[in-house]
């Protein structure tokens, strides 16, 4: 048997959902725009006034970057390893 809920309580069910939909939308967007951000070309994010939905200019030379910064500290690291 079915409990039935009051107005009230619908009410309140419906303004809880929301707010955390309304929260959730605030912590998100930040997280997401960082990636975005990252995957777009640089000149045109920084003529951008939008909001960010999409990358602008799909560019990933800032991963690029980091995957040889990173291939060049572990190589570093075992040559020194090597060395000793």
């Amino acid at each position: 048997m079915a409990v039935k809920e009051s107005a009230g309580r619908k009410v309140f069910n419906a303004l809880n959902i929301a707010v955390m939909v309304l929260l959730i939308i605030i912590t998100a967007y930040p997280m997401f725009y960082v990636v975005i951000a990252s995957l777009s070309d640089s000149n045109e994010l920084m003529r951008s006034t939008d909001i960010l939905l999409k990358p602008l200019g799909f560019n990933i030379n800032a991963y690029k970057a980091v995957a040889e910064e990173i291939i060049e500290r572990l190589n570093k690291g075992k040559q020194e390893k090597d060395n000793q």
